[in-house]
């Protein structure tokens, strides 16, 4: 089972690795996105972070249609099934985070140790 570690805040990041997370998933495998630092404060204050003018590009695409927001892309990674994504618990109290702040679609929170114990560790 592979994890997907996601630590940038920036929003292609965290987008991609939730559609990697989706192929995976198709192909009917297990995986574990793990979320930390500045992907956990984006998904949590819900803004398009990104490097340059690249923000109003991906801010057009959403609401034009042609990409989905983040939480859209989660909720069909796991309506495929087999996705876990997980917030790290650490990055929480470091960010002064309450865990009820996540999204409905973060099925919890946990440590570096769960994400590293898998088959395969994709860092984004």
């Amino acid at each position: 089972m592979p994890s997907i570690i996601i630590h940038s805040g920036d929003w292609d990041r965290i987008y991609h690795g939730l559609n990697i997370a989706s192929m995976y998933a198709f192909f009917d495998k297990k995986v574990t996105v793990f979320l930390t630092y500045w992907a956990v404060q984006t998904i949590v204050k819900g803004e398009v972070i990104s490097e340059g003018g690249n923000a109003e590009i991906i801010k057009n695409g959403i609401q034009t249609g042609i990409i989905k927001r983040l939480e859209d892309v989660a909720k069909i990674a796991k309506s495929i099934g087999n996705v876990k994504i997980t917030a790290c618990v650490t990055t929480l109290k470091l960010l002064g985070i309450d865990e009820k702040e996540l999204p409905s679609w973060v099925d919890g929170v946990g440590g570096l140790a769960e994400a590293l114990s898998t088959d395969n560790v994709i860092f984004i």
